[in-house]
């Protein structure tokens, strides 16, 4: 095929096919395979399609498409690949260079996900008006299919259609709004413009190298250890899941299936602080990055993670008919007097003593257990006295100054007393010694905001947001914005609402 379209920014490999047929006035899905491919067993497929290499061929003249430059920016090929091994990242991409045979969804996770693909067409009509105007037409954007973000970051939620890719395997469709019929428009929390940004900066990755699932095992363990979620070498699981609901709520993680309950032994939130055996989607992962450290850049923890190098410990049995009886005689008297002058933690950080301790552990470890075992130093923890009448000045102090920094940020969870404790350093021991806290116990009485207060502050982010794009304020439409409906909103919140006499209630979904 001459003169293939040139894909606009953001635009699916998807789409641009599409509108290959369209160009050139072909209106059967086999002819239009057979100009692109050359073949017709061609799948059309929406987020991670096949014989990539055959577009770019078409595009050579231009010296600006390569393969992994369509893969990385015309496909959703960037929110699955840091996520899973070198090998297997190379392995996809030379499927997606050529004939894939559906093994690409297999390979990252996705078929047996809880984060399942987009399965309808949708579009944002902000998006599609503002693509007229700029090329002419419309097309197909990648930021549209986003797996559990059905909105768009500019526009808010997006258009959904009746139709969907799977109803015809090889036909190409498009983007052409008369064509499509509309089901419904997708729900939006304040907590997905949140991801939608984080998965915006994951695309900007796409050409950063696959970490190991060592290294995301090790990155989680640390992430536990430094905030202090761990006993020892155990995870505390409950307590980093009430962090996860105190942070996203518990109505936004079931509707993107990623609700746990306490006691549930094989949940992901459990799973992906525990050896990884296999992969965890984009969205898992963001989600406890941004649980943890909100403020740190995605690219930060890349890099931090890229460069974990994990380290093993192979215990071997020693072997007496191979052993060297010296060497080992030798190695068991230097270990006891570097143990008997500095004791065990010690004599492994000084020169040469991590080196013996090494090789007696690989061929001496019996031995070194039990010699060990009788010379550990038991120490006595110090008994600190703690001044609690300057420790609750303190931490109002940084109470006051949370209610000012977040003040103006309407889209934060709702401020219950968990929630400003969570804020606070040391926050389990506040918790716990509340009633040493006279200061802090009455700034949570004053401050901490009800339920009511909380479901208006919601109803405001939304009327802002149908505002800004200026939507009628009919009251069903701010209550599917802000989450919420008549069976739930307070009778507090529905009075305040009443005689606001601010929204439109004549609509027979209100």
């Amino acid at each position: 095929m001459h003169n293939f379209p040139l894909p606009h920014p953001d635009e699916l490999l998807y789409s641009s096919i599409a509108r290959a047929g369209v160009y050139h006035g072909i209106t059967s899905p086999k002819q239009l395979l057979d100009e692109v491919f050359g073949t017709r067993t061609v799948i059309a497929t929406l987020d991670l399609p096949s014989h990539v290499s055959k577009i770019a061929y078409l595009l050579r003249k231009t010296k600006q498409y390569s393969t992994n430059d369509l893969i990385n920016q015309n496909t959703l090929f960037p929110l699955y690949a840091p996520f899973v091994p070198q090998k297997i990242r190379n392995k996809a991409i030379k499927l997606m260079q050529g004939k894939t045979n559906g093994a690409l969804h297999t390979m990252f996770g996705v078929s047996a996900s809880r984060i399942k693909a987009i399965q309808n067409f949708q579009v944002c009509p902000k998006c599609i008006e503002i693509q007229i105007q700029t090329y002419g037409e419309a097309f197909w954007k990648r930021n549209w299919f986003i797996p559990n973000l059905p909105i768009c970051l500019d526009h808010g939620p997006l258009t959904i259609y009746k139709e969907k890719p799977s109803d015809s395997r090889h036909h190409f469709q498009p983007l052409i709004e008369s064509n499509f019929s509309i089901e419904s428009f997708s729900s939006v929390f304040p907590q997905d413009f949140i991801m939608s940004y984080q998965v915006q900066k994951l695309f900007k990755l796409s050409s950063y190298p696959s970490i190991s699932f060592e290294q995301w095992s090790h990155f989680y363990h640390g992430l536990a250890h430094d905030f202090g979620y761990t006993r020892g070498k155990h995870i505390k699981h409950d307590e980093i899941l009430s962090l996860v609901l105190q942070h996203w709520g518990k109505e936004y993680l079931q509707t993107k299936n990623l609700l746990c309950h306490q006691g549930e032994e094989n949940s992901w939130l459990k799973n992906i602080f525990r050896k990884h055996r296999k992969s965890f989607s984009f969205f898992e992962h963001l989600l406890i990055h941004q649980t943890f450290t909100p403020k740190e850049k995605l690219e930060d923890i890349f890099h931090y993670v890229q460069n974990i190098q994990p380290v093993y410990i192979v215990k071997t049995k020693p072997n007496e008919d191979t052993l060297d009886i010296i060497k080992r005689e030798q190695h068991r008297e230097q270990w006891q007097l570097l143990v008997l002058e500095n004791g065990i933690k010690a004599s492994r950080s000084i020169r040469n003593g991590g080196a013996i301790y090494a090789w007696l552990y690989r061929h001496d470890y019996q031995w070194l257990q039990s010699f060990n075992s009788e010379h550990q130093i038991i120490q006595q923890a110090p008994k600190t006295r703690v001044e609690w009448p300057q420790r609750d000045r303190m931490y109002v102090k940084l109470l006051l100054r949370i209610v000012h920094q977040s003040k103006d940020d309407l889209s934060t969870p709702r401020h219950s007393s968990n929630w400003y404790l969570m804020q606070l350093p040391q926050h389990s021991t506040i918790e716990h010694n509340l009633n040493k806290l006279p200061l802090v116990k009455q700034f949570l009485v004053k401050y901490v905001e009800s339920i009511t207060e909380y479901q208006l502050r919601r109803v405001c982010v939304a009327v802002e947001s149908l505002s800004l794009d200026n939507q009628q304020l009919h009251l069903w439409r701010v209550f599917r914005l802000a989450g919420l409906s008549k069976e739930r909103i307070t009778p507090d919140a529905s009075r305040i609402l009443e005689l606001s006499g601010f929204f439109k209630t004549d609509d027979s979904k209100n």
